[in-house]
């Protein structure tokens, strides 16, 4: 991703990746995974569509399923304007072709699609894995009435749409999702309206309950540490997961001054310069909309 604003525009950013499991790792489950993965809020003008917050129908012939829309032009929208050739399809159409080619790809195999995010990437997640299902992506080949499981595993997101929203979500097959809630975090809460419904099974944590954290901590990291060491609301925290401390303050200063690991410890290396075969310096391409070969960007 371009760090010079100069490359970039409003609707054009880099919002997540598909992923696939190895072999081992599928020989190990019995099963295929997808991972489609949508980062959190990380530009001013997103934070714009975090605040867009009308409700609109994510598809014209059902008007009654409506999601905020914002999070429905951050999935939604694209513009020919050639300067910027990612925004010729948007992410959701990005999304459902490469979906559709690894469906294709491992139509054999038992597949599962796992959809995860953080904040905006929450919101995102909840309505990328309810547009898969609904469009049909998850039927088996040639059992028209089996799905495989698709699921949203999401951290302190947003609501997302109405209450015929989640109703639709509920009703569709083999569409599940689980929230995680930070006790005292109000972005859950968003929008205030009434007019909007929490979707699917929630797991609120406290993160006062870590020793290891300053008071008031919270970030991604922060949730993830947590989630880490939480054994539910009457235990004691202790991290079942090895994990290390030290990514607690990755972008952030959360852990206690006492277990000295520097504040912000990661930044981006030169800044994103890189030297080309020629001797010279210039900045990391800002666009590339084609699939690598450890997954597809969107």
């Amino acid at each position: 991703m371009s760090q010079n604003s100069q490359k970039m525009s409003k609707e054009s950013n880099w919002m997540g990746c598909i992923a696939v499991s190895k072999d081992a790792y599928t020989k190990l489950t019995g099963r295929r995974e997808i991972y489609v993965v949508w980062r959190g809020t990380g530009r001013n003008m997103e934070w714009e569509e975090d605040f867009t917050f009308s409700l609109v129908p994510l598809d014209p012939d059902n008007q009654d399923v409506q999601v905020m829309q914002g999070w429905n032009d951050i999935y939604t929208l694209k513009d020919s304007d050639p300067q910027f050739p990612c925004n010729a399809t948007s992410a959701r159409e990005q999304l459902l072709s490469k979906l559709n080619e690894l469906v294709e790809l491992y139509k054999n195999e038992s597949l599962s699609i796992v959809c995860v995010g953080h904040s905006l990437g929450g919101a995102l997640a909840i309505l990328s894995s309810f547009d898969i299902v609904n469009k049909g992506l998850s039927k088996k080949e040639g059992k028209a009435e089996e799905c495989f499981q698709v699921c949203a595993m999401v951290f302190e997101n947003p609501k997302v749409g109405n209450k015929a929203f989640k109703d639709r979500f509920e009703e569709l097959p083999k569409l599940r999702a689980l929230r995680v809630r930070t006790d005292g975090d109000i972005v859950p809460y968003w929008p205030f309206s009434s007019d909007y419904v929490d979707t699917s099974s929630v797991l609120v944590i406290a993160a006062n309950k870590s020793p290891y954290l300053k008071p008031f901590s919270l970030d991604l990291q922060v949730v993830l540490h947590t989630v880490a060491g939480w054994n539910g609301e009457g235990a004691d925290f202790h991290l079942e997961v090895k994990r290390s401390l030290a990514l607690v303050n990755k972008q952030g200063g959360n852990l206690k001054d006492e277990l000295l690991i520097p504040e912000g410890w990661w930044v981006e290396k030169n800044k994103g310069m890189v030297l080309d075969e020629d001797g010279e310096w210039s900045e990391t391409p800002g666009w590339n909309c084609k699939s690598s070969s450890n997954g597809h960007q969107l």
